[in-house]
């Protein structure tokens, strides 16, 4: 039985469509390992969102063709459909899929019989106006759920490519939602994901993000997740559903940017600082929120003074923690044009300033978490402790005790922060 083994870079979008690639080949006789060095066929599942995420994706392709140079190697994904021709110089690919060609690796790779010196590319010129609804019932190796909703985005902020890689936004029929839904939970599922590539945007037959939440909800026996909301997207009835459920988990991540409203106009943001600190403040009602964010710094033209303005935005604002990104140029994105370059160091300069402040906040928040009993999904039980995440998304660590299963939801007391966990005790 001949292995297989698919590697994922970046977002929730692309750890379900990686699983789907892995239930394809397992209905048609295939061993999924999660050992790439020995595996017979790797497809590996690229993200483009950042230049340091192209430069990971391309080193790995390096580091796979040196270590099992006989293995049948697929690119698939956001970078292949974007530069196929610069993926296809790369060392040891066989084939190359875009984004719409993904799924259809399986079938091509039955054609392939030995190790080719230059690979095929299929890249689909147009992108598939439907939702492609594919069904998953598990996760190989995880423990909660991830359920795709939508996928493209009509956005086109002037920083980003993705569109061009993913497509118009299409979303997946609320029945088809439902009926995963209910198939997740019952092969014991207790947390499920809900992503997209532009989640708010979710639209299908009069039916938007908040109903297809309360729908979702109809189905007993798990938490829900929201995966990452544009701020323009929360309607106030949204904002009410998870200030008042607590089956939604208390996290969420909302991109903010930038907070000076000139360089959002320039990134093609439509929105103001006032506009999201509002929402992050009204959502903040809900009771120990995690809201996570983005910010992008070195953005062409963001001056010093709109730097020290996002920094004390960061200190200042509700927001629990930022993903910092140094701004750098993606190909075919309209921010390439712009004038007001910074140079590499400044970004670098500007980048850990911030991410040292987004540390602080985040460790900040774990230790107001000390004394408060959290709903904790564990995800790898080992012999002396166990680890998951709670309901706001915080890192915990308890005693494995006999009880303790994976996949399982516990009552946790928190006693203390160490070492970039909270450390508790389960209670009855």
């Amino acid at each position: 039985m001949e292995k297989v083994n698919v590697h994922t870079f970046g977002c929730k979008i692309n750890i379900f469509d990686s699983e789907v690639i892995k239930n394809q080949f397992k209905e048609k006789g295939y061993l999924i390992t999660n050992n790439w060095s020995d595996s017979d066929i790797i497809v590996i599942n690229s993200c483009t969102v950042t230049h340091k995420a192209d430069s990971k994706f391309q080193s790995f392709i390096r580091k796979v063709n040196r270590v099992n140079p006989k293995a049948k190697v697929v690119a698939v994904g956001c970078f292949t459909e974007l530069e196929p021709e610069k993926v296809s110089k790369l060392p040891g690919i066989d084939l190359i899929l875009g984004s719409d060609n993904k799924f259809s690796a399986v079938e091509k790779i039955l054609t392939i019989r030995e190790k080719r010196e230059t690979p095929e590319i299929v890249i689909e010129e147009t992108k598939e106006p439907t939702f492609k609804d594919y069904h998953i019932n598990s996760f190989h190796a995880h423990t909660r759920a991830f359920l795709k909703i939508q996928d493209g985005c009509n956005n086109f902020c002037t920083y980003c490519t993705i569109p061009k890689a993913r497509g118009k936004s299409r979303s997946k029929p609320l029945e088809s939602v439902i009926e995963d839904t209910k198939n997740l939970v019952n092969n014991g599922y207790k947390e499920i994901v809900i992503s997209g590539i532009d989640l708010g945007s979710y639209s299908y037959e009069g039916n938007d993000l908040h109903d297809v939440i309360v729908k979702m909800l109809e189905v007993e026996g798990f938490r829900l997740r929201i995966s990452s909301v544009e701020p323009w997207c929360f309607s106030h009835k949204l904002i009410e559903l998870i200030i008042n459920n607590n089956r939604i988990c208390n996290h969420l991540h909302i991109p903010l940017q930038n907070s000076s409203s000139r360089v959002l106009k320039r990134m093609g943001r439509r929105y103001t600082k006032e506009f999201f600190d509002n929402l992050i403040n009204r959502l903040s009602k809900r009771e120990d929120i995690m809201i996570s964010t983005d910010i992008i710094t070195g953005f062409p033209g963001e001056t010093e003074e709109e730097f020290n303005e996002n920094l004390s935005y960061l200190k200042e604002s509700n927001i629990t923690y930022a993903h910092i990104f140094s701004y750098s140029d993606r190909p075919r994105a309209v921010s390439r044009k712009l004038d007001g370059k910074i140079s590499k160091r400044e970004i670098e300069r500007r980048s850990l300033i911030l991410r040292t402040v987004s540390d602080k906040k985040r460790e900040d928040f774990y230790r107001s978490m000390i004394g408060k009993n959290l709903e904790v999904l564990i995800e790898k039980r080992g012999d002396l402790f166990s680890i998951g995440h709670s309901e706001n998304y915080s890192p915990v660590k308890i005693s494995s005790e006999s009880f303790i299963k994976e996949n399982g939801i516990y009552k946790v007391k928190i006693a203390k922060f160490y070492d970039n966990y909270l450390i508790g005790k389960t209670v009855s």
